[in-house]
C-alpha cells in the first residue's frame, strides 16, 4: 500500500491526490475503513500543511511524510494515515465548496489560499476540480444544504465519510449503453447564474398548461413495421400564450422555481418563451420549461427536448429524453389511438445521449429526468447516489401523480439515496382523453367523480433535514380557480404536506 500512496502523492494535484487515495479506499472491505485508526491530531497537522499557498511544494512534503510514517507491516494504520488525509482535504475545499460562498450556506465565507483559488476557477470552466475518462472529482452535494451525516446509508459508506468532495461517474450505464455525463456551473455572480433569498423556503409554481383531451395531440404512425406515437401540443401558438400568461400572473417577485410539464414545449415555443421573457415582469429565478419536440432530426424523428432558462430570459441548459418510453395495446386503446395492434407503441422520438448536472450555486445541483428517465434503473439511482442533487425535476405525461402510483412510489425509493427534492409536473390532458374514452355509464360516473386529480408531486428525502424527511404534496388545480397554475413555498409545515406512509 506504501507504494502506491506515495505515487499518488507524487502528482501535484492535490484534488489528484483525493482522487487517487478515494480509488485505494472504496475498495477496503468494510471493517478496515470502520476500524482504521483515525487520529484527530494527525488530521490537523494535515489540515496545517494544507493551509500553505504552494500545491507543489505540499505535495512533497505529503510524500516526504508518507514516505516517513507509512508501513506496510501495519496496514490498519496506513488505512488511517489516508482517511486522516482526505479528510483534511475534505475540510480544505470546504472553503470553496458553494454552502460557503453562497448566501443560503451554512459557513462564513474563509480565506483562501492560492492554489484553492485556482480550483474554484477551473470548476467553474469545467464543472468538476479532477477529472479522468471515468470519473470526476465534483463538490459533494448538495450545494445549498448540509451533506448527509456519515452513517446516513446505515452501514459503512465512504461516499457519506466526505462533507466537501465526492468522486463521481463521468458515464452511466443504461441497459448496456453509455449515458454520459456533462457538468455545468452556474454562479450567482454571473449574468446565466441565479440568485435566491436566503431567509425565505424556496417557492415552486407548477403548470399543467394542457387541461382537456383536446389540448393534446397523439398522432399514430408506423415505422418500419413497429407502432409510434408522437405527442404534441395541438397548437403550439396558444401554449406559448397561456404559459407566458402565467408567468405574467405574478403580482410580486416570481418564484424560484417554475415547471411545466412533458411534450407541450416544442423548440418553437421554448424560443418563443425567450424572446418575449422581458414582458415579463417578475419571472421565476429558473424556468423548466417542460419538453417538447426539437427541430433537429434522426431518421424522420426528433429529440424529446427541455431547456431550462433563468430570470433573465438567458438559456442555462437543454435536457433530451434518453429513454423514450412505450404503452402496451391496452393503453393505446384506451387513449383512441388509430388502428392499436397487440404488442406496444413507442414514443416517436430518438433517444438522448448525455445527462446535464448542472450545478446553480445559490439554488443547488439540479438535474432533468423526464418521464421513463425517472425509471431507468439503475442509472437514476446511481446519479442521485453520486452526485447528491439538491432538485430532480421530472416532466412526465401520465394520466395523474396521485400517491401511491409509480412517480410517488419511485421518488421515494430514490428518496433514501440523497437529500433531493424531486418536483414530478404532468398534464391533466391524457387523463381527460382517458375518461372520454370510457364506454359505460359506469366507468363515466367513476371518471367524473375523479374529475379533479393531482397534476404535480414534490416528494423530499427520506431522512434529510427535520422538516424534509419524508414529505410530500400532490397538487390539485381546484375548479374554477382563475391562474392556471399553483405556487407554494417548500414548507412543509404548512397545510397540504403530509409524510409518506411508505416503507
Amino acid at each position: 500500500m506504501k507504494a502506491d500512496v506515495v505515487q499518488i502523492l507524487k502528482t501535484s494535484s492535490i484534488a489528484g491526490i483525493f482522487h487517487g487515495l478515494w480509488h485505494i479506499a472504496v475498495q477496503w472491505p468494510a471493517e478496515e475503513q470502520t476500524r482504521a485508526p483515525t487520529k484527530q491530531s494527525r488530521e490537523r497537522h494535515f489540515s496545517s500543511m494544507l493551509a500553505a499557498g504552494d500545491e507543489a511544494q505540499i505535495c512533497k512534503e505529503l510524500v516526504v511524510l508518507a514516505e516517513r510514517n507509512l508501513d506496510d507491516t501495519m496496514p490498519d494504520d496506513s488505512c488511517g494515515w489516508m482517511l486522516d488525509l482526505m479528510s483534511a482535504i475534505d475540510g480544505a475545499f470546504s472553503k470553496i465548496h458553494p454552502r460557503s460562498q453562497s448566501s443560503a450556506g451554512f459557513m462564513s465565507p474563509k480565506p483562501v489560499s492560492s492554489w484553492l483559488k485556482d480550483y474554484r476557477r477551473g470548476r467553474r470552466e469545467s464543472g468538476s476540480y479532477f477529472e479522468t475518462q471515468n470519473d470526476r472529482v465534483v463538490p459533494r452535494g448538495p450545494l445549498s444544504k448540509k451533506a448527509r451525516a456519515k452513517d446516513a446509508a446505515y452501514g459503512t459508506n465512504l461516499e457519506d465519510w466526505f462533507s466537501n468532495l465526492g468522486v463521481a461517474p463521468v458515464w452511466f450505464e443504461l441497459r448496456g449503453r453509455k449515458i454520459a455525463t456533462r457538468m455545468k456551473v452556474f454562479s450567482k455572480s454571473s449574468i446565466s447564474g441565479i440568485s435566491k433569498d436566503a431567509a425565505r423556503a424556496e417557492r415552486i409554481s407548477v403548470m399543467p398548461l394542457a387541461e382537456k383531451s383536446e389540448e393534446l395531440s397523439i398522432t399514430s404512425t408506423t415505422r418500419d413495421s413497429k407502432k409510434f406515437a408522437r405527442y404534441e401540443a395541438t397548437d403550439p401558438p396558444a401554449v406559448l400564450e397561456h404559459l407566458l400568461a402565467l408567468l405574467c400572473a405574478e403580482e410580486k417577485e416570481g418564484p424560484e422555481i417554475a415547471v411545466a410539464p412533458e411534450f407541450l414545449v416544442d423548440v418553437k415555443t421554448a424560443n418563443g418563451v425567450q424572446e418575449r421573457y422581458g414582458d415579463v415582469t417578475h419571472p421565476p429565478q429558473v424556468l423548466v420549461c417542460g419538453t417538447g419536440h426539437t427541430e433537429d432530426m434522426k431518421k424522420d424523428q426528433a429529440w424529446n427536448e427541455s431547456r431550462v432558462i433563468n430570470v433573465a430570459g438567458i438559456e442555462l441548459w437543454r435536457q433530451r429524453k434518453i429513454w423514450p418510453a412505450s404503452i402496451d395495446d391496452t393503453r393505446a386503446k384506451e387513449l383512441g389511438l388509430k388502428d392499436p395492434q397487440p404488442g406496444h407503441t413507442h414514443e416517436d422520438n430518438c433517444s438522448g445521449m448525455e445527462l446535464i448536472i448542472a450545478d446553480l450555486d445559490d439554488l443547488g445541483r439540479c438535474i432533468i429526468m423526464i418521464c421513463q428517465d425517472f425509471e431507468a434503473t439503475s442509472m437514476a439511482e446511481q446519479v442521485i447516489r453520486c452526485y447528491q442533487p439538491d432538485w430532480v425535476f421530472v416532466p412526465i405525461l401520465d394520466t395523474s401523480v396521485d400517491v401511491g402510483r409509480w412517480g410517488h412510489s419511485r421518488a421515494f425509493n430514490l428518496s433514501t439515496l440523497s437529500q433531493a427534492r424531486f418536483v414530478i409536473v404532468s398534464s391533466t390532458a391524457l387523463g381527460d382523453r382517458c375518461k372520454s374514452s370510457t364506454k359505460t355509464a359506469k366507468a363515466a360516473k367513476a371518471a367524473k367523480a375523479r374529475e379533479v386529480s393531482p397534476f404535480s408531486l414534490l416528494v423530499g428525502p427520506k431522512v434529510g433535514e427535520d422538516e424534509d424527511s419524508r414529505v410530500y404534496r400532490c397538487i390539485e388545480l381546484p375548479e374554477g380557480q382563475a391562474t392556471r397554475a399553483v405556487e407554494l413555498a417548500w414548507q412543509p409545515k404548512d397545510a397540504g404536506w403530509k409524510k409518506t406512509t411508505l416503507t
